[in-house]
């Protein structure tokens, strides 16, 4: 069990968990904008672009971010 726990606080892959109304971020490279109707986020060589209505930044940590607002689609590229 303490294995499982020490794994997951190091892992280093980038993960995108979509809840209603909220986007948490998790290992991302850069924020690249913060708009109101879009963010978009690079990962390695990708960029994922979060579109939206009234969204915002409500945690922003190293390598971690939660957007909150209407969440009407998300795309990578």
């Amino acid at each position: 069990m303490l294995k499982q726990l020490v794994d997951y606080m190091r892992e280093e892959e980038f993960r995108l968990t979509l809840f209603e109304n909220r986007v948490h971020a998790l290992n991302y490279d850069d924020v690249l904008s913060l708009e109101d109707h879009l963010i978009r986020i690079k990962v390695k060589n990708r960029t994922i672009f979060i579109r939206g209505t009234n969204l915002a930044v409500q945690k922003l940590l190293d390598q971690e971010i939660l957007i909150v607002g209407t969440i009407e689609g998300i795309e990578m590229k």
